[in-house]
């Protein structure tokens, strides 16, 4: 391998993308959690920041500093590590959630950056190489991995569409933010239902335990119901709380008032649970509900005292 040169001009080029990309993670304003596909490409990003960055490192520094490779192979790892979670920790005073996942694409990226910018590398045997690179490609497939499942479990959800929820695939858990409960796709054991899995839920005790669905393709317009069964294994009715809130909703401070709130009682076996559309519309106080642009779901259990499991079947819009 060619031992690379850094030159002025290159290092101007990695400067202005690391700028740019810097301003993106921490200034640009736009909102892409609806949109997985595109952030899972935004994170991508990552990869590319941290390339650029360790290749004029390892350029300029790890090149000349006589350090044996296994030194700087953990200098790599470890500055990539401790730099990554430092900007995730600023970011999550700007408004944005932190990600350890990310954390891992830099440490990646990093390490990229360094082995096609390493003298040591490039001095090594043709075997050697190989190995190293074999090992480094191996990582860079296993780290892309939670991003090719989200990528396929948005191509599902476009191609199942109108059914919310299909149970079919484990990425589809991927779709919930979990606070207080445990989510499973289980084999479905009963003839109530159909479909091979369903979804357990497991409300654990205290205020809220919710399931939170947030990833769904938002428009409803155009149809009356949304169905689904529910099974109750307590001997014991129980009561669940349904949210539906479109994206208008949080200029209004997240009012109670402006959104579908619907209890749920479960009794014990099955229970059919079929919301209205025309009352999810008509439910905020001051306006109409902006069925095309529906943007959270949320399944919740308020100040249980034990705790309780619920299966859900698969949930589908019906015109």
């Amino acid at each position: 391998m060619k031992q690379a040169k850094l030159t002025s001009k290159s290092i101007f080029l990695y400067i202005a993308l690391a700028a740019v990309l810097v301003y993106l993670v921490f200034f640009f304003n736009i909102d892409i959690t609806h949109n997985r596909i595109l952030q899972q490409f935004w994170n991508f990003g990552h990869i590319i920041l941290y390339m650029g960055i360790f290749r004029i490192l390892t350029l300029r520094y790890l090149n000349k500093s006589g350090f044996n490779f296994a030194i700087q192979l953990l200098l790599v790892v470890l500055v990539a590590a401790l730099t990554g979670s430092l900007i995730e920790l600023i970011q999550s005073y700007t408004g944005r959630d932190k990600s350890q996942y990310d954390v891992v694409l830099d440490v990646v990226g990093g390490l990229i950056g360094y082995a096609f910018s390493s003298r040591l590398i490039s001095e090594y045997s043709r075997q050697i190489k190989v190995i190293i690179f074999s090992q480094l490609a191996i990582l860079f497939i296993i780290s892309l991995y939670p991003m090719g499942r989200i990528i396929f479990d948005d191509i599902q959800q476009y191609l199942s569409f109108p059914i919310i929820l299909s149970n079919l695939h484990s990425s589809e858990l991927s779709r919930f933010k979990k606070s207080n409960i445990r989510l499973e796709l289980v084999t479905n054991t009963f003839t109530e239902v159909s479909g091979n899995k369903l979804l357990k839920i497991d409300f654990k005790t205290g205020q809220f335990s919710s399931a939170e669905m947030g990833t769904f393709i938002p428009d409803w317009s155009g149809y009356r119901t949304l169905k689904f069964k529910v099974f109750n294994p307590s001997k014991e009715m129980f009561k669940l709380n349904l949210r539906i809130n479109d994206s208008s909703h949080y200029l209004t401070g997240n009012d109670f008032r402006d959104r579908y709130n619907h209890p749920i009682y479960l009794k014990t076996g099955w229970n059919t649970v079929t919301v209205q559309l025309e009352q999810v519309k008509n439910a905020p106080a001051n306006r109409n509900m902006q069925m095309d642009k529906i943007d959270h779901l949320i399944i919740f259990a308020a100040n249980l005292k034990a705790s309780k499991v619920a299966y859900f079947s698969q949930m589908r819009l019906s015109p």
